[in-house]
C-alpha cells in the first residue's frame, strides 16, 4: 500500500547477524537524512545548512520550515532562506539536495553544531505520487564539515612572537607540530598554547564488524603564539611578502564529524554526498577528506556518538569526515594560500622620545588654536586619559627609518567621535580586543565601522605626517577614536593579493616599553578626551585646575570681559602669599586666557599642595582653586 509503513526485517534465525538490515525505501515516505554546515565565503562564520534527502526534491517551499537552533534564517537569499542546490551548482546529482540560508555570527564559529528542526507539508519528492518528505526524529545534528581557518594573526614590529586565533578548537598536539618549521623566513623554535580545553574524542580502533569505540581526554586550544627565532620589523610587517599558510595544513578541529547512515544494509543504502562528491569550498585537501566507514552495533539510544537521526536501527554505521585546517583565507585577501604574518600593525608605547621604534606612534595630538593661542593639553599617551580643549586638532606622525613607505603610501587618519558600541569588540560577543573598532571586521570585531572620516596629511616631509582634525567634526564633549591606514602595501602588489586592502595601525594599551603576556587582547584604536569650555561664574572659568609641573602640565584660566578695564590675574597661597602674577594691565572687551605652569616668579616649581589663582576686572573678582600634585 502507498502509506504503508514496512518494518526493519531481521532473521529470525540469526537476528545478531549482520543479514538483519533497513531499507529506506520500504517506506512510502521520503527522509531527511544528512545534514551539514558549512562555510561559503571562508571568513570562520557558517551562513548555510545544507540538507540532503534520501531522494529528489520538488521546489515547493510554501509548507517548508527550518529553525535551526541558535540561529537566524537568512530570508533574503532563495525562497524565504531555502533553494534547492542544483539551481545553484546547475548538477543534475543535486536535486536531492537543500540550502537553507543563515545569517552569520558576528564571531567565529565553524565548530558548532547547532540542532536542526524541520517540519514540512509541502516539498515532495517530485513524483506522480508527490510523496511528501519527512524528517524521522524530533531534529538533526549537523555533521561539522566547516573545516577550522585562520581567524586572524597578529604580531608586534621587533617582538619575537606571532599570534594565532583559530576559528574554532583545534587539537593541540598538531599545533605543537608546528615547531621547526618556518613562517615567512623565520624558524618556529616553539609554540605557547593558552586556555587549552580538554575534550573527548571517539574513536575506532579497526573497520572491522564490530570496531571497538576508543574515548580519549584530548587537549584542544583555540589560539596560540608561534615563538621565531628572530622578530619581525615594521618595515617587513608593512612591506613584506606574505607567506604560504600551508604550514598549518596538519592542524585539525576537535570534531570528527561522524554521520550516522541511513538506512544500512543492501545497496539501497543513501550514502552522504558530502564532502567526497561536493567541494563547495573549492579546496584542494586531497585524501584528507576521504570517507571511512565503520559498521557497528549499538543499541543503546543514549550514545552521545548517535544522532538522532536514524534512531532505534539495529545496524547503523558510521562515517569520519577527517576535518582539517582550510586554506583560504578572508575575501578581502582572496589569494588561496597567501596571507600576512600579521593583520594589523600594533604600535606600543615608546619608552622614550628617541625611541628608535617609533614609526606610526603620533608623536603629540594637540588642540590647534585656542584662545590666545594657550592650549588646553597635549597628549602622547593615547588611552583617553589625557584632556585637550574642543578645538581643531593636530596630529603629528614621524616616520622613522625602520619603515619605508613609496609614493601613495602615505598613512591615512581615519577618526570619528563617540563611535557607537555596536561596532567595537565586546567580551560578550566573544571577541577579544574590548573597544577596538575597524573600516573591516578582519574577525576581531562585531561589525565594520565605515562611518570615519578619512583624511590625509596636510603636508609631508622628511619622514613627517601632520594631520588637522577639524572641530566641525567632532561632538561636544566626546571621545575622539582614530587609527591609521596605510594603502595598498607592497606585499600586496608583490604576491598577487588585492591591493584595496590597506594595513591598519592600532595601539597597545599598554605601559611605556611592555609588552604583557597577553598582548593579543591589548588592541585599542587612539584615543583622546576633547573637551568644551563650561563657564564658571562671573565667566571666569579654570580648566585642567590639578596639574603636575613636572610633566609639563598647566592650569588655565579662561575669562570673558563685558567691559574695558584693568585686569589683574595672580596666585597665591594659602596664606594669601603672591606666587606669581600672570597677567597685569588694560584690557578692551573680549575672551582672554591665563595659564599657569606651576612656577613662582623666579622660574622655580612651586611645593605640592593648593594654590588660589584671582582675578579682579570690570564685574569680576573671582578665585579659582589649583592642586598641584608631584
Amino acid at each position: 500500500a502507498a502509506h504503508t509503513l514496512a518494518l526493519p526485517y531481521r532473521d529470525p534465525l540469526a537476528p545478531s547477524l549482520p543479514r538483519s538490515h533497513y531499507c529506506v525505501f520500504w517506506k512510502s515516505e521520503k527522509l531527511f537524512l544528512y545534514t551539514y554546515t558549512e562555510d561559503s565565503d571562508f571568513n570562520g562564520r557558517i551562513d548555510r545548512i545544507r540538507l540532503q534527502v534520501g531522494s529528489q526534491t520538488d521546489s515547493n517551499f510554501s509548507g517548508f520550515s527550518v529553525v535551526v537552533d541558535g540561529y537566524e534564517l537568512d530570508t533574503g537569499k532563495g525562497t524565504n532562506g531555502y533553494q534547492k542546490i542544483n539551481t545553484v551548482t546547475g548538477d543534475t546529482d543535486d536535486t536531492d539536495s537543500i540550502y537553507v540560508y543563515l545569517k552569520e555570527k558576528i564571531y567565529n564559529d565553524t565548530g558548532e553544531r547547532p540542532e536542526v528542526y524541520i517540519s514540512n507539508s509541502t516539498l515532495t519528492d517530485g513524483t506522480i505520487d508527490h510523496v511528501i518528505i519527512v524528517a524521522d526524529a524530533p531534529y538533526l545534528i549537523p555533521a561539522d564539515t566547516s573545516p577550522p581557518r585562520i581567524a586572524y594573526m597578529l604580531a608586534i614590529p621587533n617582538n619575537p612572537q606571532v599570534f594565532v586565533k583559530m576559528t574554532e578548537l583545534v587539537n593541540k598536539s598538531t599545533v605543537e607540530s608546528l615547531v621547526a618549521k618556518t613562517i615567512a623566513g623565520r624558524n618556529i623554535t616553539g609554540v605557547l598554547c593558552n586556555d587549552v580545553v580538554v575534550l573527548t574524542v571517539t574513536t575506532f580502533d579497526t573497520i572491522t564488524t564490530p570496531p571497538t569505540r576508543i574515548e580519549t581526554p584530548t587537549e584542544f586550544v583555540g589560539d596560540f603564539i608561534l615563538q621565531i627565532d628572530n622578530a619581525f620589523s615594521a618595515d617587513e610587517l608593512v612591506n613584506g611578502i606574505p607567506f604560504d599558510v600551508s604550514i598549518f595544513a596538519d592542524i585539525e578541529d576537535a570534531a570528527y564529524a561522524y554521520l550516522v547512515i541511513n538506512p544500512t544494509g543492501g545497496s539501497a543504502s543513501t550514502l552522504p554526498k558530502y564532502p567526497h562528491n561536493y567541494d563547495f569550498t573549492k579546496e584542494d585537501l586531497g585524501s584528507s577528506f576521504g570517507i571511512h566507514v565503520y559498521w557497528y552495533r549499538d543499541d543503546d539510544d543514549s550514545d552521545p556518538n548517535r544522532f538522532p537521526l536514524p534512531h532505534n536501527y539495529d545496524w547503523p554505521k558510521k562515517i569520519e569526515l577527517p576535518n582539517k585546517f582550510a586554506s583560504h583565507i578572508q575575501p578581502t585577501r582572496p589569494v588561496q594560500g597567501l596571507r600576512r604574518v600579521s593583520d594589523l600593525l600594533i604600535m606600543e608605547h615608546p619608552s622614550s622620545s628617541d625611541d628608535p621604534y617609533l614609526s606610526f606612534w603620533p608623536l603629540y595630538a594637540r588642540d590647534i588654536a585656542g584662545i590666545e593661542n594657550v592650549r588646553l593639553g597635549m597628549a602622547q599617551i593615547y588611552d583617553g586619559s589625557e584632556k585637550i580643549q574642543l578645538t581643531d586638532i593636530a596630529v603629528e606622525n614621524i616616520l622613522q627609518n625602520d619603515v619605508t613607505l613609496t609614493d601613495g603610501q602615505s598613512p591615512q587618519l581615519i577618526f570619528d567621535s563617540n563611535i557607537p558600541n555596536e561596532y567595537k569588540a565586546k567580551a560578550e560577543d566573544r571577541l577579544d580586543n574590548v573597544g577596538l573598532w575597524l573600516p573591516e571586521t578582519l574577525n576581531m570585531i562585531p561589525l565594520p565601522y565605515t562611518g570615519g572620516n578619512i583624511i590625509l596629511p596636510e603636508s609631508e616631509g622628511n619622514h613627517h605626517y601632520y594631520y588637522k582634525i577639524l572641530k566641525d567634526k567632532i561632538k561636544n564633549n566626546s571621545v575622539v577614536e582614530f587609527i591609521f591606514s596605510i594603502p595598498q602595501p607592497m606585499q600586496n602588489a608583490a604576491a598577487g593579493l588585492d591591493t584595496d586592502v590597506p594595513l591598519y595601525c592600532v595601539r597597545l594599551d599598554s605601559a611605556p616599553g611592555d609588552i604583557p603576556a597577553d598582548w593579543y587582547k591589548k588592541l585599542r584604536p587612539f584615543v583622546l578626551n576633547a573637551k568644551n569650555i563650561y563657564y564658571q561664574r562671573s565667566g571666569a572659568t579654570i580648566l585642567n585646575n590639578v596639574i603636575n609641573p613636572l610633566q609639563g602640565e598647566q592650569a588655565v584660566l579662561n575669562y570673558i570681559l563685558t567691559k574695558p578695564g584693568q585686569v589683574t590675574v595672580q596666585v597665591f597661597t594659602m596664606d594669601g602669599t603672591v606666587v606669581k602674577v600672570l597677567y597685569r594691565g588694560h584690557r578692551e572687551p573680549g575672551e582672554y586666557a591665563a595659564q599657569w605652569d606651576g612656577k613662582n616668579n623666579g622660574g622655580n616649581p612651586v611645593a605640592r599642595g593648593m594654590y588660589f589663582v584671582r582675578i579682579v576686572a570690570p564685574d569680576i573678582d573671582e578665585i579659582r582653586k589649583v592642586m598641584i600634585v608631584k
